[in-house]
């Protein structure tokens, strides 16, 4: 495998990964406040008998292998541009817009259950676009 090809696939995982990451931390988040299809409400009864009683989210190590497999992914990506310093921000940037998420998001590294919508919104927001906004503008490719 080509040093390109090899930078194209796992810049590709690494962007499946941080939104699987993405999508699995706040997970928990949509179903503490009760959203449904049908708009805020309690589950209806023909479903609460499905819920997991013992507070087990599936998401939680989803999310875990999603952030261990962005992490070596960006890695990889940092070795096959072969650039030290922009390498080494190729990987603390997500890893750190993931630990951000991770603070706020409820049961998350935070342990907060109790955090504002908005804030934690807002701050979510922030590091995804950090996290976007490097790997689609400012991360070298192998090439450049």
């Amino acid at each position: 495998m080509t040093r390109d090809r090899l930078f194209r696939f796992v810049h590709v995982t690494g962007h499946a990964c941080w939104w699987i990451f993405v999508v699995a931390t706040l997970w928990p988040e949509t179903t503490r406040y009760g959203w449904t299809a049908y708009g805020v409400s309690e589950v209806p009864r023909r479903y609460a008998d499905y819920q997991p009683s013992d507070g087990f989210c599936m998401a939680t190590p989803v999310a875990g292998l999603a952030f261990l497999v962005l992490i070596i992914a960006a890695t990889v990506e940092a070795a096959a541009v072969g650039r030290l310093i922009p390498g080494l921000v190729t990987v603390f940037v997500p890893f750190s817009a993931a630990i951000v998420i991770w603070s706020v998001a409820p049961g998350g590294c935070g342990g907060h259950t109790d955090t504002a919508v908005f804030p934690a919104l807002a701050i979510v927001l922030l590091a995804v676009a950090a996290r976007e906004v490097w790997a689609r503008a400012f991360a070298p490719h192998p090439s450049s």
